[in-house]
This record gives C-alpha cells, structure tokens and sequence, in this order.
C-alpha cells in the first residue's frame, strides 16, 4: 500500500523543474540566511521535494534538521510523518513504526488532527497488511477516547467503521456508523455515516431499512452533490435483490447523469465480479 506513495516518473517530470527550483532556493536560504524566520518551513518543502522526486535519504536529512532545530515547532508533526513514511515506503517496518509512534505523540501537543488521521491511517494498513486486524482499529479507538474534539471524534469514528465495512464485518460496521451521530459530525461525515449505515443493512439483507436511509439522502438538498453515491446503493440493492428491471433503470439514469462517478464505476465492478463467480462470463465482461 505504500507504493501510493511513489510518484511515478512521467507524472514528476513536468514539476521536475519546480522541484529542483525548491531545493537551489532553499539551500540558498539556509546557506546565506540561517537565522531567518523561513528556516524552519524551508526545510520542511525541501524535505517534501526530496519526498516526491523519491530521494529518502535526503528527506529524512532535512526532516531531521528540523526536528532538531524546531523540537518544539509547528511544523514538526509533518516532519515526523515524512521520515516514517520514507522508512515505511523502503520497508523498514520497525523503524517506520516507531517514527509513527513519536509523530503521534507530537501531533498530539500540537493538536494537529490532520497528521494524527494520516498516522492513524498507516498504523491501521500496516496492521492490516500483516493480518492483524483488531490492531487496525485500536489507534482510532484510543484517539476517540482521549479526543475532546467532538467534530474530529466523529470523523475517526467514520474511519474505524469504515474499516470494519471494508472486511465485511457488517454487522459490527453498522453499530459502529451509528455510533457517530453520539459526536458532532460535520455534513460530509454525517452523511458518510448514514450512506455506509443503509449500505451495512442492505448486506445484511434489511433491505427496506436501507433504501429507506438512501431515499432520504437523495432527496436531503445539502447531499446533491453525492447523489451518484445514492444511486449506487441503490444499484447494489437491486443487484442483491436479483432486480433487474429496477437496476436497468438505475443503470440507463447513471450512465447518462453520474458516467464518470467512482462510486457508479465501482457497482459496476462489483456486479461484475459476482457474475464471474457465478461463471457468468459474457454478463460479466
């Protein structure tokens, strides 16, 4: 999962140039001026130039530098997410995993939710990757316990369901995306709860619960915009539910509103693959 994080050579070529621009000027920077109050968010965009043209080593020298000379700075936290991430992309697990440690702690000082979530993030792949799944959910656990953002506690409480829904485990899914409306979630993270709430039920084969939940977050103003998400469980419950001519439907208005829609695309795959397995090849190609 980590090689999201390796930019691919055709894609770095056309910023090549701004990055190389980042690294002169700011080896400028830190040669003529070393005192300046633009020392500490130099070395941060240079380490973050290293980071995308895939020079490690480099971005942990600068990543460190900051560390050592900011301990206290705001800018530390990304400094520590980038020197795990550099271990973890070379797979140096052990490494990556204390690195991730320390950049929860600091995160935490600062109050920075947004690295805290990304550290979260990795933690949970990582666990995942090496089969263990209920170590996946516990930094999101402990994080909510001990959060007194209650916004931000919604959000991880979406993260950790979303987990759970990603293995099937429906059931305990459903439970968990409940849970958020005990926070204070903001409009997307509430209605990520309630889609992936009424998607949990439609699995479980409460059909009715679930298209009951998507009709009203088709017909919520404030939700518009993720309407191609609406149309898309109901296209799984149709398929669930052998209904053809009502998916037909759904399938024809898709196509002609939301044809570029991931969510739209990934129904798609996803009745593909059940029509594989039933080795109906022709419907699944």
């Amino acid at each position: 999962f980590m090689a999201d994080f390796v930019i691919d050579g055709r894609k770095l070529q056309p910023v090549k140039v701004k990055l190389d621009s980042v690294i002169i000027k700011g080896s400028k920077i830190l040669a003529k001026h070393p005192n300046s109050a633009y020392i500490e968010n130099t070395l941060l965009l240079m380490g973050q130039a290293y980071f995308y043209m895939s020079d490690w080593i480099n971005c942990q020298v600068k990543c460190s530098e900051l560390i050592d000379r900011f301990p206290n700075g705001d800018l530390t936290p990304d400094a520590h997410l980038m020197i795990a991430k550099t271990y973890l992309v070379r797979k140096k697990t052990t490494a990556g995993l204390t690195i991730l440690s320390r950049t929860v702690d600091v995160a935490w000082i600062k109050k920075r939710y947004d690295i805290l979530s990304e550290a979260f993030r990795l933690e949970a792949e990582l666990a995942l990757f090496e089969n263990r799944f209920e170590d996946a959910l516990r930094p999101y656990m402990q994080a909510i316990a001990q959060c007194d953002d209650s916004e931000q506690r919604a959000k991880w409480q979406v993260d950790m369901a979303a987990i759970l829904y990603r293995f099937g485990k429906f059931e305990r899914a459903a439970k968990a995306f409940q849970r958020v409306k005990d926070f204070s979630p903001d409009y997307a993270a509430k209605f990520e709860a309630d889609y992936y709430y009424s998607l949990c039920q439609i699995k479980l084969g409460n059909n009715d619960i679930g298209m009951s939940i998507l009709d009203d977050l088709y017909n919520d103003g404030k939700y518009e915009e993720w309407r191609d998400y609406v149309v898309a469980g109901r296209m799984l419950n149709y398929t669930l539910t052998k209904n053809d001519s009502l998916y037909n439907i759904s399938q024809k208005y898709a196509d002609s509103a939301f044809s570029a829609s991931p969510m739209i695309q990934a129904i798609y795959f996803e009745k593909g693959m059940m029509l594989f397995e039933q080795k109906n090849y022709d419907e699944s190609r």
